[in-house]
């Protein structure tokens, strides 16, 4: 990866109403369209998924801040638990089911020394003032010995203790994680389980939500004609492979949306349930499955494909919800690796950096923007306070200079910009800087090499 030297930028800079002259060209303007709603938030869609093996705050080392802080400075509202592959392989608690004393099996097991529990977890989506999304486990007897019976009880039972004896009123139930991975079940066999599933559970509790995963049109299809109206929601996992930034940084759609996805998406535009069923995003991330180590780090390209692929998300108005994968993995006193959101302490780290910028500056309308194939480009608008924030992504080896234009009867008092840059796509220690306000409305912006600049503005 390239590792050139960026200039050091002093120009604090903004934009105006597309009404004085500019450093940059006419292909190189981005618009602004305030009045094109793409979607309405009420809560930030973009959550997280934890790791019940890691999380809980008793095995953080001393001088770390609490898991609920860290997941309010993310911004995260939609919580997935037990988070990822492991759900498979977790039970909330053994027979009678009377209070939660999480298990594992297998490799999740080995790892197990103080769990973060389901009362604890939906403590801290409470205090977040988010929603549960909780994964019931389901697999292959032949991969895990638990049989279909034994899955099943166990989803009975947690249903009945979370909404029934602790009334936590938890909507959001899948049905095991990545289904069609790993020899799991078929398409016809993960219809039926699913419906089976939907029914027992439901006869706990009417109100709750029950999904399925897939990765392919067929799949898709054939588990909504067997489960039927038994199944509520389809759950897809996002990646994309960043091995080479190159590969992001010159593909010219910028379309980051995976192929089990969009599969999701057509299946659901063909099917006879499509106005009842919903699709959530269960995983994204910026990924190299099978690269070597240095292809994985945590780093500002990877954040940049990460605060993309969520940009591109949320303009989506079918997609409810998109969850990052994760929290932090096993090896968690080194979270080096592109898939750790929070450090050793709870901090921040470089790809979890996106989710707070979106946590943080996300308004009410999600708005159009167009803009050069090489500058990705997000707004958001509040209608009532009039606010507008504009989301600007580098992702060049140099700088750009571009404007930005907004309709005329648009008018900011208030200006300010905030950057999330490094020294190159590699660096994996790039900063978040407040560059604090600025006036200098004639000349356009100038965007630092492979960044994300933010542009906020206020009417006061």
């Amino acid at each position: 990866m390239p590792r050139e030297q960026l200039k050091n930028l002093s120009c604090s800079v903004l934009f105006t109403v597309c009404l004085l002259p500019s450093i940059a060209t006419a292909e190189d303007t981005i618009k602004i369209h305030v009045n094109r709603v793409l979607r309405t938030v009420d809560e930030n869609p973009i959550g997280i998924n934890v790791n019940f093996v890691k999380d809980n705050d008793a095995i953080r080392p001393e001088g770390s801040r609490p898991l609920v802080d860290a997941l309010q400075a993310l911004g995260a509202k939609w919580v997935r638990y037990p988070g990822g592959e492991k759900s498979d392989w977790h039970f909330f608690a053994a027979p009678p089911y009377a209070a939660p004393a999480p298990r594992a099996i297998g490799y999740y097991a080995r790892h197990m020394d103080k769990p973060l529990d389901f009362d604890q977890y939906v403590a801290v989506v409470r205090k977040l003032g988010g929603t549960c999304y909780v994964v019931t486990s389901y697999d292959n007897v032949k991969r895990t010995g638990v049989r279909e019976g034994e899955y099943l009880e166990h989803a009975v039972a947690w249903v009945r203790y979370a909404n029934v004896t602790r009334e936590y009123g938890v909507r959001y139930w899948e049905v095991g994680n990545e289904n069609w991975h790993n020899q799991t079940a078929t398409a016809d066999e993960m219809g039926r389980v699913v419906a089976t599933f939907s029914r027992a559970m439901k006869q706990v509790d009417a109100k709750i939500k029950i999904g399925c995963s897939g990765n392919s049109v067929d799949w898709f299809k054939r588990v909504l004609e067997v489960a039927g109206d038994d199944i509520d929601f389809l759950s897809v996992s996002n990646y994309f492979s960043a091995s080479s930034y190159g590969t992001y940084s010159t593909r010219p759609d910028r379309n980051l949306l995976s192929s089990s996805t969009r599969s999701a998406l057509t299946a659901l535009a063909g099917s006879e349930h499509k106005d009842h069923i919903e699709l959530l995003v269960a995983e994204f991330g910026a990924v190299d499955f099978g690269r070597p180590r240095k292809w994985q780090a945590n780093d500002l390209g990877h954040a940049i494909v990460n605060f993309d692929m969520a940009g591109q998300i949320l303009c989506n108005p079918r997609i409810k919800s998109a969850m990052f994968w994760t929290t932090r993995w096993m090896d968690d006193m080194n979270p080096v690796r592109r898939s750790y959101a929070l450090g050793t302490y709870n901090q921040i780290m470089p790809v979890g950096r996106p989710l707070a910028i979106w946590g943080r500056f996300l308004k009410r309308n999600i708005v159009a923007t167009t803009s050069p194939g090489d500058i990705p480009s997000f707004a958001c608008y509040d209608p009532a306070s009039k606010g507008l924030t504009v989301f600007l992504v580098n992702k060049c080896n140099e700088p750009k200079d571009v404007k930005l234009a907004l309709p005329a009867e648009s008018i900011y008092a208030a200006r300010h910009r905030y950057e999330f840059s490094g020294s190159s796509p590699a660096d994996m220690n790039p900063q978040w800087r407040d560059l604090g306000s600025t006036q200098d409305i004639d000349r356009g912006v100038t965007l630092r090499a492979t960044s994300i600049t933010v542009l906020d503005y206020s009417s006061d």
